[in-house]
């Protein structure tokens, strides 16, 4: 058997009898990333010098966009005038009127949809990336791409507690920081 983190084959082993012997092959990129593109991205979307912080993918109630997404963009922008929100995603109808909901400042925020292969150039222009899921017997479970993705491009993740076994990778390479959002509603 081959599973994505260490949680889910403790699970299997525990649960469905898998083998000891089951493998963790977590989710993953092939290269790292060159910033190559970083200014052009950040003059594209007009971010400046400001801190841009990015949410990746899609409007699903499974990523908690209105829970812990939005909420914790929209406080960090309220920290400093230097913080803005960039969200890539492929509806970007969706995600207007989830930050219209929230009231964020439009003049600092960016939202884009960009082809899957571009995708890694506009990483590379961000500078924190967010992965924020509530903990949930999937996410504990899971090994999210974009984990990856974030790492190869050099931007550090906030993660929040529950997600994987990723957390003890954030804080021993000092990539990121887990944060605890979910029961702070």
């Amino acid at each position: 058997v081959c599973t994505v983190s260490e949680p889910l084959k403790d699970y299997l082993v525990k649960h469905v009898q898998a083998g000891d012997d089951t493998v963790v092959v977590p989710c993953c990129v092939k290269n790292t990333i060159p910033a190559t593109r970083r200014e052009q991205v950040r003059q594209q979307l007009k971010i400046g010098n400001k801190t841009a912080i990015l949410y990746l993918g899609g409007v699903h109630k499974n990523q908690y966009l209105e829970e812990l997404g939005i909420p914790f963009i929209k406080a960090a922008m309220a920290l400093s005038a230097d913080n803005i929100g960039v969200f890539i995603t492929q509806n970007k109808d969706k995600m207007m009127q989830l930050i219209t909901k929230f009231s964020l400042d439009m003049e600092r925020v960016r939202v884009i949809s960009v082809p899957q292969a571009e995708v890694a150039d506009y990483l590379t222009g961000m500078d924190i990336g967010l992965l924020l899921r509530a903990p949930s017997k999937q996410n504990n479970f899971s090994q999210p791409v974009k984990f990856g993705e974030y790492l190869a491009a050099g931007i550090p993740v906030v993660l929040e507690e529950g997600t994987g076994d990723i957390a003890a990778l954030l804080n021993k390479h000092k990539i990121g920081c887990v944060v605890k959002l979910s029961d702070k509603q």
